[in-house]
Formats: structure tokens, sequence, C-alpha cells
């Protein structure tokens, strides 16, 4: 995902997430990647057919934490 600020790090701290879940349940493995304002995380390979819903929570450099969700469908 990438949003229009870059997202910041305090040191350790885990300030952003991201998480996919689907049928099988959580399909995403490992901590979060950071690039600038780019959030990635990897993946279980190829999901099963079905619902799945793809969250974030971030903080970009104003301080502003954003957060959501986006559902989908595999067919």
């Amino acid at each position: 995902m990438e949003f229009d600020g870059n997202l910041i790090t305090l040191g350790k701290l885990s300030v952003n997430k991201i998480s996919l879940k689907g049928p099988g349940g959580e399909y995403a493995i490992g901590k979060p990647l950071l690039g600038g304002a780019r959030i990635s995380v990897a993946t279980k390979s190829k999901g099963a057919k079905g619902s799945y819903t793809l969250s974030w929570r971030v903080v970009s450099e104003d301080g502003h934490p954003v957060a959501g969700t986006l559902k989908f469908k595999v067919s």
C-alpha cells in the first residue's frame, strides 16, 4: 500500500501494521516492510476462494494515525 506521506518508525515499536485475513485465517506472514510512503507484507501463497479483509494502521510523518479496511472476494 502507498500513502501520501512517508511512514514513521519509532525504534523497535510497531506503529505501522497491516493484516490480510481470509477463509484460511491470517494470510500475512512476517513483519511489515516499510519504505518511504509504502508498507507491504509477505503473504502465504495462493489463497483459497472466498472473502478477504485487508486491514491497516499507519502513522505518517505528520504524526497522525490512519486506519482502514478493504474487503474483497476471490472467485
